[in-house]
């Protein structure tokens, strides 16, 4: 009987929690400065790309939120093999998870994880797919602003692990997420 009166009393706080929470969704897109790290081999530079999605948010009346998006991101990096310059393009499709902790009305804090599926590698041309891990696991954080309908965030995200089918070869996907977006509700 004392453990019934426990799970009532733990389900009436969650109920009255997110009785006033509020859910947003909306549309997202920016741009990535990329770049691997690790056992590259040769000088790397940034490479800039793009991302596009939806968002959507879960906000709690304690000042803290999560907020999950589905993004098509474009990373890579640019090689250097003496005086040859070489893109490396990859496609993922980006879901990124994180925790978001308001320290005012409309700024954010915000730390979480990121799944990412693999869906195109390209070099001059050809297909460079088979030499990368079908997926790819960051971590993410950041900051963010939420103004009426618009939303903005800047965030860095950094492989976990590597994302190279080579065991002796150790890459890393990373680098900063600018992002800008419209909450439809």
């Amino acid at each position: 009987m004392k453990n019934y009166k426990t799970v009532v009393a733990v389900v009436m706080i969650f109920c009255a929690f997110t009785a006033n929470a509020q859910f947003k969704f909306g549309l997202a897109a920016g741009v990535n400065m990329n770049s691997w790290q690790g056992d590259v081999g040769s000088s790397v530079s940034a490479k800039t790309g793009f991302h596009g999605g939806f968002m959507a948010e879960f906000k709690l009346p304690v000042k803290l939120g999560i907020e999950a998006d589905l993004l098509y991101s474009l990373k890579g990096t640019e090689l250097s093999f003496a005086s040859i310059k070489e893109n490396q393009n990859l496609a993922y499709l980006d879901l990124p998870i994180v925790g978001k902790w308001y320290m005012f009305k409309i700024a954010s804090l915000q730390l979480g994880v990121q799944y990412s599926q693999l869906l195109s590698a390209t070099s001059a041309g050809t297909s460079i797919k088979d030499q990368f891990k079908a997926a790819d696991f960051a971590y993410v954080a950041g900051v963010g602003v939420d103004v009426l309908k618009f939303h903005a965030a800047l965030r860095y995200t950094a492989s976990l692990t590597s994302i190279s089918v080579d065991s002796q070869a150790e890459i890393k996907n990373g680098g900063f997420m600018l992002t800008a977006g419209f909450w439809l509700k």
